[in-house]
């Protein structure tokens, strides 16, 4: 248990690691956020294609997605993981959603071990599964709508709805929290400037 512990510590520092200089390109990053039905979100990155939620994966053998798209690890069945984390985006889509934002959410499993670091990006559904090495490229080749202050607030909303999972006594959040101000503000400019409908790769895409 402790190996698997020190496994996806070392995966989710990995994650940290390449999302960071994406903070010079406008991006915000989140890093282990309590999930409401246990467990934690390992990172949420929010930029201007949208959201991505990312869950890294420091798994020892390389994996395998089958004709039928199923994720298989090490011979086992781990299609439970992309399931966890569809789960995980309707979540994050959720609380947007009842603040009246519709924005781009993906997952990313994201591989960090050296056997798929370098993996090619593959797709499950609405799940994207890719080696920690092309994380950056991935997420800086997906272009978008959203402004600095949309983001901020987001990421500032998502902070405060989704808390850190090492924080001993998480704040109880109402279903139906008031808006922050930073979130209104940007809420009012997200309606006045529209979608730009083509030619655009965005995340969701």
């Amino acid at each position: 248990m402790a190996d698997n512990y020190e496994k996806g510590a070392l995966g989710e520092s990995l994650v940290a690691q390449a999302l960071a200089p994406l903070e010079a390109r406008g991006w915000r990053a989140l890093h282990d956020l309590r999930h409401p039905d246990g467990g934690n979100i390992d990172h949420v990155a929010i930029g201007p294609p949208g959201v991505a939620v990312l869950d890294a994966k420091h798994w020892r053998d390389p994996i395998t997605i089958t004709p039928d798209r199923r994720l298989v690890h090490s011979k086992h069945d781990r299609s439970e993981v992309v399931e966890k984390l569809d789960r995980t985006i309707a979540l994050v889509r959720d609380q947007l959603a009842s603040d009246g934002v519709r924005v781009a959410v993906r997952g990313f499993i994201v591989l960090t071990s050296d056997v798929d670091r370098g993996r090619e990006v593959r797709d499950i559904g609405d799940v994207r599964i890719l080696g920690v090495e092309g994380l950056e490229a991935e997420l800086l080749r997906a272009r978008g709508d959203l402004e600095a202050d949309l983001i901020e607030a987001i990421a500032a909303t998502l902070a405060t709805r989704l808390p850190s999972a090492s924080d001993p006594q998480p704040r109880a959040t109402p279903e139906l929290e008031e808006p922050s101000e930073l979130f209104e503000k940007a809420q009012r400019f997200y309606y006045l400037r529209p979608w730009r409908k083509g030619g655009h790769n965005r995340l969701y895409l």
